[in-house]
């Protein structure tokens, strides 16, 4: 599925999700890429580079007024606040406030529609494949964050078509300080790999980069007030997952153990994405780790 001759603004386009993503809807449309810094490896006639900080109040007159779409996946995603070297009310301001002034911002200029990148994250731990009306339990304020968001998204369908998209751990060649990228990191260095509850949990379903961008695009036409998964089709284990890290690199993966009740499995259901989205991922774990590990060599 192709999107031609749209104009769309996309912020966080320097991040792992957004390179991706604008590489690919730069071929048929005008791209306005909102971030703090430019990344001059982006260069083409069709994107305008918009210099600006979210953590400060939006500045609608460097935005364009003729626009199609607006793609939110700008973020702080540190999650220790302990680690992060900003007040919290920055966090807090990067996270939710920018979401509601381009909410605003969309709602003045006319946009069709206006794509939020959230996480799995707002739903918590649990011991069921969580649907998109699973309940709701944020695991930190980073996910408070994004929850807040997700509800001043769908506050304002009443003015345009909108979508929240949950990611489930994606994944792919560029990625630094997720997941999948410090399981690499720690295997390759040696270092043991902490497995809660005797490896049976938590159990995840990790997207390769390429199956979620299809799935962010194809998002940009839904009508209506809609909220999707975005996982994969293989369900993991971390202790499972990190053998395969450790078979793929060709290392012993060392372990140590220990105990948390409060964490399960964090698997989403794409029932939903399927059907709404008509795509389902094709980039198997195996092929998608092989590729990442690639990239790190």
């Amino acid at each position: 599925m192709e999107i031609r001759n749209k104009r769309i603004l996309v912020t966080g386009c320097t991040g792992f999700i957004g390179k991706y993503l604008i590489k690919v809807l730069s071929k048929h449309n005008k791209i306005f890429c909102l971030g703090r810094k430019v990344d001059n490896s982006i260069q083409k006639s069709n994107i305008t580079h918009i210099n600006h900080d979210l953590k400060d109040k939006l500045r609608a007159n460097l935005l364009p007024r003729d626009l199609n779409h607006i793609i939110h996946l700008a973020a702080i995603t540190i999650r220790n606040l302990d680690k992060i070297d900003m007040l919290i009310s920055d966090y807090y301001r990067v996270n939710t406030t920018s979401t509601l002034e381009l909410l605003e911002y969309g709602k003045k200029v006319g946009i069709d529609s206006f794509i939020y990148a959230s996480t799995g994250g707002v739903y918590g731990y649990s011991k069921d494949k969580l649907t998109e009306d699973s309940p709701i339990s944020p695991n930190d304020f980073h996910d408070i964050t994004k929850y807040n968001s997700e509800m001043l998204v769908n506050y304002y369908s009443q003015y345009f078509s909108t979508t929240i998209l949950r990611y489930f751990f994606p994944y792919g060649p560029g990625q630094t300080n997720r997941l999948i990228p410090s399981l690499i990191n720690k295997i390759k260095a040696g270092e043991p790999i902490t497995i809660y509850n005797d490896g049976r949990n938590p159990k995840i379903n990790p997207i390769y980069i390429s199956d979620a961008v299809e799935l962010t695009k194809r998002s940009i036409l839904l009508s209506g007030e809609n909220t999707v998964n975005i996982a994969g089709t293989e369900v993991v284990s971390i202790l499972e997952l990190s053998k395969l890290i450790g078979l793929l690199i060709g290392k012993n993966v060392k372990f140590k153990y220990a105990v948390e009740k409060r964490i399960t499995d964090m698997i989403g259901d794409i029932t939903k994405s399927l059907s709404l989205l008509g795509y389902t991922p094709t980039i198997s774990l195996e092929k998608g780790l092989k590729r990442t590990i690639g990239w790190y060599k």
